[in-house]
């Protein structure tokens, strides 16, 4: 099949293309995840570490178990049976906190009720007993030859981007990346001058209009799960392995919600851009 001919008019390619939510997002009149639950959900908030490295050593949860309209407290004592653990390129992020905590807020129960406020409540009481373990704040303290592990990996393959390989094991290096074009030693053998410098830049971290949500749901075809995650697909693979479930099983929309009063025209755009 031939590409058009030069000078064809496109209807998007060389022209100014609105996005089509780009109008209700501007009006408020968006909806999210969690604005659109649906109507049998539970609610479930968590109870995060209030310590950066520590054993957890007891969770009391018979206080947040005998509030009114509380079905369940979520420990990882009760994660048997799944793979309890995900992450991008090591599985270093555990569902909820197994033997120690490893960052402040680390998530460590769940509680699950009829109402998001019932949860709330109820998550005040649960009471996390811990043993203090020493905290690295620092790259060079984390990596210091004897430094004790923060992540105990699981003896498990995971796999890796391609430009990442698997961090030296009984070390807190994660992974090291590694990129070049060409002949680079040729390239810095034959420079007239070869700087080398170690740069540091601040954690960036954007700022959704919408709240963290996700609401997921087992039907007769395997998981649902609706969620404003940015990589749908990176959190298919994930679930899909905790639940030893294959891909086709889980599926995971990443959407937003139009409000049904709320009637779509084209948005009228002035000047250069």
């Amino acid at each position: 099949m031939s590409g058009p001919e030069l000078g064809t008019e496109h209807r998007v390619v060389g022209r100014d293309v609105t996005r089509l939510d780009v109008e209700a997002k501007v009006r408020g009149r968006a909806q999210y995840v969690a604005d659109a639950p649906w109507p049998d959900a539970l609610h479930g908030v968590v109870v995060r570490s209030d310590r950066a490295h520590a054993y957890v050593t007891a969770i009391h949860t018979e206080d947040a178990l005998a509030m009114p309209g509380v079905r369940f407290v979520v420990t990882g004592a009760d994660l048997d049976g799944l793979f309890p653990y995900f992450g991008h390129h090591r599985p270093d992020h555990q569902i909820l906190a197994l033997e120690k905590v490893r960052y402040w807020g680390e998530p460590v129960a769940v509680v699950v009720a009829q109402t998001r406020q019932q949860a709330l409540d109820a998550a005040k009481l649960v009471e996390v007993d811990y043993e203090e373990l020493d905290a690295m704040t620092t790259v060079e303290e984390a990596l210091a030859p004897g430094a004790e592990l923060i992540h105990e990996y699981p003896s498990d393959e995971h796999a890796f981007g391609t430009l990442c390989q698997r961090g030296a094991e009984g070390t807190n290096e994660a992974f090291t990346t590694t990129m070049g074009w060409g002949d680079v030693d040729a390239a810095m053998a034959e420079a007239a001058h070869v700087q080398r410098t170690q740069v540091e830049y601040p954690k960036l971290y954007p700022y959704p209009m919408e709240s963290f949500a996700a609401q997921a749901r087992f039907t007769a075809d395997g998981l649902e799960v609706e969620s404003n995650a940015q990589h749908p697909f990176q959190v298919q693979k994930d679930l899909a392995r905790i639940f030893s479930l294959k891909l086709n099983q889980v599926r995971v929309v990443s959407k937003t919600y139009l409000h049904p009063d709320f009637v779509l025209e084209p948005m009228k755009l002035s000047g250069d851009r």
